[in-house]
């Protein structure tokens, strides 16, 4: 099975936990097609390809997919849209239901992760497409919450419902890497990885310290064990 991983400075972690898992996963090839913040917001349907017009992306989906500057789709069989801009909404519940479920769709109907959800969907409407947010940041003492909200996992539900009602998959944050069920274990963000660019030595690059907002290959192996079986 061919997977097609597209994201943002996010998917360095996914690369390197991919690199623990590939030779377990034999039946299963992961393409990365990265570049950082929101420069894939260029990218647009050719064809049956995904295209920039900005050379720099087209450099950066050439570096990190080792296979040419154009996503083509039909040559996976499933697409994961990892991280971009796409946020896991914090719920107060003094705010109203209808406003909660407004927060979500209104989250997700701003996100690249949809737009370009549609872009290939408009190319084949028959892959599976899968959507993940930005992990949440790395819990640090002063974020404890006091105020009543939903749980992550109570998000998470309704961002299921709303993403299958454009015929997506949401693939949430692994439940195990949480603390205090909103941030992530400090102990992911610790040797943190990002996209380098280029001329880097790798699509991964060690930022050697803890950055609250990127995490380690440990969680991006922790997160593609969540996500391999749902393709079987």
């Amino acid at each position: 099975m061919k997977v097609g991983v597209i994201g943002n400075s996010h998917l360095a972690s996914l690369k390197k936990g991919w690199e623990a898992l590939a030779v377990a996963n034999p039946s299963v090839a992961l393409t990365f097609w990265g570049a950082p913040g929101n420069d894939l917001g260029t990218l647009a349907r050719s064809g049956t390809a995904l295209v920039s017009p900005s050379e720099q992306v087209r450099r950066m989906l050439a570096f990190t997919s080792g296979v040419g500057e154009e996503i083509q789709v039909p040559d996976h069989d499933v697409v994961l849209l990892y991280g971009l801009d796409l946020r896991i909404p914090f719920l107060p519940l003094d705010l109203s239901e209808q406003v909660r479920q407004q927060t979500c769709v209104d989250c997700l109907d701003a996100s690249l992760n949809l737009r370009l959800a549609r872009e290939i969907q408009g190319i084949s409407g028959r892959i599976p497409i899968y959507i993940a947010p930005r992990p949440m940041g790395a819990f640090v003492a002063k974020h404890k919450l006091s105020t009543p909200h939903e749980s992550y996992a109570e998000v998470v539900r309704r961002f299921q419902r709303i993403a299958a009602q454009v015929a997506l998959k949401f693939q949430a944050q692994p439940q195990e890497t949480l603390t205090y069920d909103w941030f992530t274990q400090e102990h992911f963000a610790r040797n943190s990885v990002d996209l380098a660019g280029p001329d880097g030595a790798d699509l991964a690059k060690v930022r050697h310290r803890v950055d609250h907002h990127h995490m380690n290959g440990d969680y991006g192996r922790l997160w593609l064990e969540g996500f391999l079986p749902q393709l079987r």
